[in-house]
């Protein structure tokens, strides 16, 4: 009898060590991105996310995101309007787009980049914006997007476009912003709301 609990507990061991692999590495977060011909996008974005985490930080190629875009990035385009922390993903509407971050050193309020610049894997996105030349990266806590910019211009002023009021298509389902605020609160440090109606 102990011959046989013993053989089970070797097998069992052995069975964990199967599953004990990196699943992670198989995953492509670029499935679903962006459709291709006579196909329709899956509405999904490559970002930065933990399961049931209250941020989905990912890039926003879209001014305005809408049905056909509606998790704010399609792998199709060409320019990334800087980098927002909620979205829907899978979804047939576009909602959510919030608070969105983009590194510069001109006046801009977008950046073209290529995806051979581009790398996604689960919990972190990572792109160079052409424009300024700037590497961006992205990770996700439960509770918390995480940003790291690197400036390799040194020549000119890093900076940071904050825009509250990016959302997705305004002219869709009657939604607006009804309140937004930005406070400086330390030289390092920013806190900042908004309010935004409609649907969903």
């Amino acid at each position: 009898m102990k011959k046989q609990y013993l053989l089970a507990l070797v097998l069992w061991e052995i069975g964990g060590l199967a599953f004990a692999q990196d699943f992670a590495q198989y995953v492509n977060p670029f499935i679903g991105t962006g459709a291709v011909a006579h196909s329709l996008s899956g509405n999904n974005y490559p970002g930065a996310t933990v399961p049931f985490g209250m941020v989905q930080l990912s890039p926003d190629t879209q001014e305005a995101p809408d049905w056909a875009q509606a998790s704010g990035y399609d792998y199709n385009d060409s320019n990334i309007f800087g980098f927002s922390h909620t979205r829907l993903s899978g979804t047939g509407a576009a909602d959510l787009i919030d608070i969105l971050l983009l590194p510069v050193q001109e006046k801009r309020t977008s950046s073209r980049f290529s995806h051979q610049k581009e790398k996604a894997v689960p919990g972190y996105y990572q792109v160079l914006l052409q424009d300024d030349s700037i590497n961006a990266e992205l990770t996700a806590t439960e509770r918390t997007g995480v940003h790291r910019y690197t400036y390799y211009n040194k020549e000119k002023s890093a900076k940071v476009f904050l825009d509250l009021c990016h959302s997705a298509n305004k002219g869709s389902w009657g939604r607006q912003i009804i309140n937004s605020q930005i406070r400086q609160v330390s030289p390092t440090a920013v806190e900042v709301y908004r309010v935004i109606t409609g649907w969903s």
